[in-house]
């Protein structure tokens, strides 16, 4: 993806001619802006390790903000009431996920204590990082296709500061706005891409907040 925008960067610059040269620094800082957004979006540390091909696949639904007005230990602990006491094994550091591949004999799940326990169907929700360090877990193997898939995938980090203000000021502006993005000419943290406004209004509404976004 990354060599992709890039090429189509340089025709637009291309395309003002000699003419284009006194704003073509300014036009650069804005291309910047865009890549840097798009790697925070993304999460990931270069847009060319995204794929060209995959990624107009990507179709974000509904809102993508979570809002609690509770901590989220109180939600499990109203669940997990719930759950049969006799079922539920903690610190058990799974080592082994044995599994037929013709899906006719039950699922074993060891952990790394000896316990085993055995079911028709295993969820798994290990992450990203545990899967890629840990391909001996499963036995057999897991397919060519899906061993492939989690080698390439990957995920980068997104820092994002929490700034408390006395008032929502941004409210007051003409025209209001949302957040503030920044450009850099020069030298400076690049990393740092813009300052959002946290939609908390109506749950904090006594703690007028926007977020500062590092990549």
């Amino acid at each position: 993806m990354g060599d992709y925008l890039e090429e189509q960067f340089r025709r637009y610059l291309n395309s003002f001619g000699p003419s284009g040269e006194k704003d073509a620094r300014l036009r650069r800082a804005v291309f910047d802006w865009f890549l840097r957004n798009q790697l925070v979006d993304n999460s990931c540390f270069d847009m060319k390790q995204l794929s060209l091909r995959a990624f107009s696949d990507y179709v974000l639904e509904g809102d993508t903000t979570v809002r609690l007005r509770v901590p989220l230990s109180t939600l499990l602990d109203r669940i997990t009431p719930t759950f049969p006491r006799n079922q539920i094994s903690l610190h058990q550091p799974v080592r082994k996920i044995v599994y037929s591949t013709a899906g006719t004999e039950p699922i074993k799940v060891i952990s790394q204590s000896g316990l085993v326990v055995e079911a028709d169907h295993v969820i798994m929700t290990a992450s990203l990082g545990v899967l890629k360090a840990s391909p001996e877990m499963f036995e057999p193997p897991l397919p060519t296709r899906k061993r492939k898939a989690i080698d390439s995938c990957g995920f980068g980090s997104v820092t994002k500061l929490l700034l408390e203000f006395p008032t929502a000021f941004w409210e007051r502006l003409q025209p209001p706005t949302d957040g503030f993005e920044l450009l850099w000419l020069d030298s400076g943290d690049r990393d740092f891409t813009g300052i959002l406004v946290v939609d908390n209004q109506k749950i904090y509404p006594q703690n007028p907040l926007m977020h500062a976004v590092h990549k």
